[in-house]
C-alpha cells in the first residue's frame, strides 16, 4: 500500500458520495438558531482548521459547536449532536436520518437540549483547562532550558524553501476541486471520545472515499526532525518522487502537528487508508486521506508507516499491536535489516592490546583436534529480542557454537572492568602459567563488539566461552553447554575471579533476591 499519487484517471474511478447543495432548505431556515454558545463556553474548545470547517451543524439545540459526539444525516448531510437526538455510541446509527428528513418526536425539547449541551461544553471546558494548566506548568519548568523557539512558519501552514522548485513544477489535477470539496463538506473522521489522540471514522466509509484533508508545513525530510518509520503528526510522502524508490528527489514531509485532526492519524502494519495528493486550480499542493478498504463507523483511521520504516532503530508503534509489539509482522523484517546494519557498523575482526599480541605470538595456531576449528563458517544461532536480551533463534545442541564474541581483547590490567567486559581463562590450556596475570583475557564488547554484549551472567549458565587461535589472532566463541530450545536466553557463568573482586553479582536467576543466588560456576572453559 504505497503512498504514490494517483493519476487523474485514477481519481475518476473513486466512488464519491454526492455533494449536497450548499443553499439552506426552507426547513433549515425555519430552524435558525435563536440560542448559541457564548464565547466563554467555547473559548477553550479545540477548533478545527479552515480547510476542515466547511460543513453544516444543524441541531435541535440550535448550538453550532461540534464538541462531543456528532452524527451526519445520510439524506441532507447536516450534522447533529448525538446527545440531543437521544443517541449514544452503542446506538444503531446505520441509515441515520435527522428529525427534519424523518419527522419524529425527540426525547427532549429544545430547552432541555440547550441545557444538556451547556453541561457538555462546561465539562469539556474544564477538561481543556486542566490540560492547559499541565502544559503551562511543563513549559514553565522547561523555559530555563529553551534556547530556540519554534520557527513561526512551523506553527501554520506553509512551505520550506527546499520544496519551492518542486512545487513550481506541478500540474493541476483535473478532479482536485471535487475531491477537496468532498473532504471539506463531508469529513468522515473525528477524534475519539475515549482518546483524543486517536482518529476514528464517524460513519461507514467505502473504498475510495475521501476521509479528510491533510494540511501542514511542507519540507524536505532533511529539514525536519523525525525518526525512520515516522513520528506522530509528521508524514513522509513519496507520491511526487521520480525514478527509483530510493531516490529522495520529490520526497516531502508534512508536519501536521499545528493543523487540525490529521495529526492524530496513527500508523499500522495493516492500514486502511493512504495519503494522496492533488494540485488545485491555484496551483496549490493539497493532501487527502483516501480509504483503501471499507471502514466501519467507530473504527480507527490508520496510515502506512513511512517508506523508511525498515531503518527504524526502535520498535515501530503499530496501532494494531500496541499491547504486544512483538506480534507485529513488520518487526521481523525491521530486525533483519537492523542485524545487517549492525554487521556493517561493528568491527568484524577483534582488536588486540600490545600485550595480547605478544601472547598470541607464543601460541601455535589452529589445533587440529579443536572441534571449533571451522567456527568461522558457523551461522549465528542467537539474536536480541525487544527487551535487548540475547536468545537462541533455533534449537542448539551441547558443544555447538552459538556465536562469536567480538570486541577489544586485552589483559585485565589494561581494561576497566564492568558491564560488557567478559573474562576468559581458556588460555591456561595453551601452556601459559595459570598464576601469570597474563593467563586471563578480557573481551570488552563495548568496543567494536557484536550482540554478544547483551549476554547476561547466571549461577546456572547454559553456555561457556571457547577459543580458536589463528595466526596472531584468536576467536572467542560462545558455545552451548546444554540443550537449548529456541527462544532460550543465552547465559554465561560469572568471571573466574569474581571471589577476589568481591563486587556485587547480578544473577539472571535471582534478580529480585541476590542473597538466594547459588555460588557461581567457575568460568574456565571445559570440554
Amino acid at each position: 500500500m504505497d503512498s504514490e499519487s494517483p493519476t487523474s484517471s485514477d481519481f475518476t474511478k473513486l466512488s464519491l458520495p454526492s455533494v449536497p447543495s450548499e443553499t439552506p432548505t426552507s426547513s433549515d431556515a425555519s430552524e435558525a438558531p435563536t440560542t448559541s454558545a457564548t464565547p466563554s463556553d467555547i473559548s477553550t474548545i479545540p477548533i478545527i482548521n479552515e480547510a476542515e470547517s466547511s460543513w453544516e451543524m444543524r441541531c435541535h439545540c440550535c448550538m453550532p459547536h461540534e464538541c462531543g459526539n456528532t452524527i451526519e444525516c445520510d439524506s441532507c448531510k447536516t450534522w447533529q449532536h448525538m446527545a440531543c437526538m437521544g443517541l449514544t455510541e452503542k446506538s444503531d446509527v446505520s441509515n441515520y436520518l435527522c428529525e427534519v428528513c424523518q419527522p419524529r418526536k425527540l426525547p427532549m425539547n429544545k430547552t432541555a437540549a440547550v441545557k444538556l449541551q451547556r453541561q457538555i461544553l462546561k465539562g469539556l471546558k474544564a477538561s481543556a483547562s486542566r490540560k492547559g494548566d499541565k502544559k503551562k506548568k511543563k513549559k514553565k519548568r522547561r523555559s530555563g532550558m529553551m534556547i530556540q523557539k519554534t520557527p513561526e512558519s512551523l506553527k501554520t501552514k506553509g512551505n520550506s524553501e527546499g520544496v519551492a522548485s518542486l512545487l513550481n513544477s506541478l500540474s493541476t489535477t483535473s478532479s482536485a476541486e471535487s475531491l477537496l470539496k468532498e473532504a471539506r463538506l463531508h469529513r468522515k473522521a473525528k477524534r475519539s471520545s475515549d482518546n483524543d489522540e486517536i482518529l476514528k471514522a464517524n460513519c461507514d466509509v467505502k473504498v475510495g472515499d475521501v476521509i479528510l484533508e491533510v494540511s501542514g508545513y511542507l519540507s524536505k525530510p532533511e529539514e525536519v526532525k523525525r525518526k525512520a518509520g515516522g513520528v506522530a503528526g509528521i508524514f513522509m510522502y513519496h507520491g511526487l518522487a521520480k525514478g527509483d524508490s530510493g531516490d529522495s528527489e520529490g520526497v516531502l514531509c508534512i508536519s501536521t502537528r499545528k493543523n487540525g485532526i490529521s495529526a492524530n492519524v496513527r500508523r499500522s502494519c495493516a492500514p486502511n487508508s493512504a495519503l494522496k495528493h492533488v494540485v488545485d486550480v491555484e496551483n496549490q499542493l493539497k493532501f487527502i486521506v483516501i480509504a483503501t478498504e471499507e471502514i466501519a463507523r467507530g473504527h480507527e483511521i490508520t496510515l502506512p508507516f513511512d517508506a523508511d520504516w525498515r531503518e527504524s532503530r526502535i520498535p515501530l508503534k503499530c496501532a494494531r499491536h500496541l499491547k504486544n509489539l512483538g506480534e507485529c509482522p513488520l518487526k521481523k523484517e525491521r530486525r533483519r535489516v537492523a542485524a545487517e546494519r549492525r554487521k556493517k557498523d561493528q568491527i568484524q575482526q577483534n582488536q588486540y592490546s600490545p600485550k595480547v599480541v605478544k601472547i598470541l605470538r607464543t601460541i601455535p595456531p589452529f589445533h587440529l583436534e579443536s572441534p571449533y576449528l571451522n567456527a568461522s563458517g558457523y551461522s549465528q544461532k542467537a539474536r536480541s529480542d525487544s527487551d535487548e536480551i540475547l536468545k537462541t533463534s533455533c534449537p542448539v545442541s551441547p558443544k555447538k557454537v552459538i556465536m562469536e564474541m567480538t570486541g577489544f581483547i586485552s589483559t585485565p590490567s589494561e581494561v576497566e572492568r564492568g558491564e560488557g567486559v567478559f573474562v576468559y581463562d581458556g588460555l591456561m590450556k595453551e601452556g601459559i602459567d595459570k598464576n601469570s596475570p597474563d593467563s586471563l583475557l578480557c573481551i570488552d564488547t563495548k568496543r567494536g563488539g557484536n550482540e554478544a554484549k547483551l549476554i547476561r551472567r547466571s549461577c546456572a549458565p547454559n553456555s561457556i566461552l571457547k577459543h580458536v587461535v589463528g595466526t596472531e589472532s584468536i576467536e572467542i566463541l560462545v558455545v552451548a553447554s546444554e540443550q537449548m530450545d529456541e527462544g532460550t536466553e543465552v547465559k554465561l557463568p560469572f568471571d573466574v575471579d569474581f571471589v577476589e573482586r568481591g563486587e556485587p553479582l547480578k544473577c539472571v536467576e535471582h534478580e529480585k533476591n541476590m542473597s538466594e543466588a547459588i555460588r557461581p560456576h567457575n568460568s574456565t572453559a571445559t570440554s
